[in-house]
């Protein structure tokens, strides 16, 4: 589609082109979507791209919620508990540091949680 504009002829007439093969792509795409069983194909093929129902649990809300609460709630969890008195400084180190910890994936997280757990479960017992 490769048009040598030189007059306005020209591009009056690549114009009307355009316009005529906007108006066949969306006839055509008006045609797909007006039935239902098309319609429903379509919407079933992009739900089975998007994996498992684990998987799409972990995607929307696990990942998302994790990397909130490094990010921003324990920051704000330890200026206003423990390093109340702390300056400037310290309090950047903490929100760098949590930056740098929001991209732990579950399975990291997890693994260190368990951690603690068998720790804690040893010393008591």
């Amino acid at each position: 589609m490769n048009y040598q504009i030189k007059t306005t002829d020209d591009l009056d007439q690549a114009i009307i082109h355009l316009k005529s093969l906007e108006r066949a792509q969306s006839e055509a795409l008006k045609m797909r979507l007006s039935d239902p069983d098309e319609l429903f194909g379509m919407l079933i093929k992009l739900v089975s791209k998007l994996g498992t129902k684990d998987e799409l649990l972990e995607k929307l809300f696990i990942h998302p919620l994790t990397a909130f609460l490094s990010r921003m709630g324990l920051p704000v969890l330890l200026n206003k508990t423990l390093l109340r008195n702390a300056n400037i400084f310290v309090k950047g180190l903490v929100i760098l540091v949590s930056q740098k910890a929001s991209g732990l994936t579950k399975k990291l997280l997890n693994s260190v949680l368990d951690e603690l757990v068998h720790l804690f479960q040893r010393k008591y017992k």
